[in-house]
């Protein structure tokens, strides 16, 4: 798949056209698949990416009985597993709003479960979980690609513009030096995520139909956790 045209090429070669005979050695020793074993996927290299938001980040209508709402790094998957239990145990379909981007204030209903984080832990998080290089997240090995954490156009360019859009954001936090280098980096990718939670925080402090939860609650005292959810509803 990655060489349909050199049949002659051995699978460890994959990709020998940019790294040499033997393709990239980092990528096998830590054990990537072929869909991985360049660390990029094929695009045109005289083509530069466009910067483009998802267009899953367009204002979410907030409607139904329960929503929760979470961002990258502030408990996705909880959320999502607190959707079907709630479903399981009570029948509610609870509203699933992944990374939103400025929603408005909740008003009448529904009811708003707000899953924050601080964001130092957020950045952290997010450095440990993307230098391991993800299967969940495909367009870290893109040329030119924020993907999920949909950075803004400033910061893809600072990321992007110094390699002409031709590396992938794998590729650059694997090619500094330092820790503190790489956390710089993984800022740059989620700054854009940290203020659109900390507008939202601020959009909705004061409102009475908003319960906002942290991460850190389900790890002191999960049941605890749940149960305040609960009772919320």
């Amino acid at each position: 798949e990655c060489f349909p045209v050199w049949g002659q090429f051995a699978f460890a070669d994959c990709c020998a056209d940019r790294y040499g005979r033997g393709g990239n050695p980092d990528c096998w020793q830590d054990g990537y698949d072929a869909g991985y074993c360049c660390l990029v996927r094929r695009i045109d290299w005289d083509v530069k990416p466009q910067f483009a938001v998802p267009e899953d980040v367009a204002i979410t209508p907030v409607h139904g009985e329960l929503a929760m709402v979470s961002y990258v790094k502030t408990g996705s998957m909880l959320a999502e597993g607190l959707v079907d239990t709630l479903y399981e145990n009570t029948g509610l379909e609870a509203q699933r709003i992944s990374e939103p981007q400025d929603p408005p204030e909740p008003q009448g209903a529904p009811l708003v479960v707000h899953f924050v984080r601080e964001p130092l832990e957020m950045l952290v998080s997010a450095y440990r979980y993307l230098r391991e290089g993800p299967r969940l997240e495909p367009w870290l090995f893109d040329h030119g690609s924020c993907g999920s954490f949909r950075c803004s156009e400033a910061d893809w360019h600072w990321l992007f513009a110094p390699c002409k859009f031709k590396c992938s954001a794998f590729e650059i936090l694997h090619a500094v030096e330092t820790e503190e280098d790489g956390l710089h980096i993984t800022y740059r990718l989620i700054r854009a995520e940290i203020s659109r939670m900390l507008s939202t925080i601020r959009a909705w402090a004061f409102s009475p139909r908003v319960l906002h939860v942290s991460v850190g609650s389900f790890r002191g005292d999960p049941a605890g956790a749940r149960s305040c959810i609960e009772r919320f509803w």
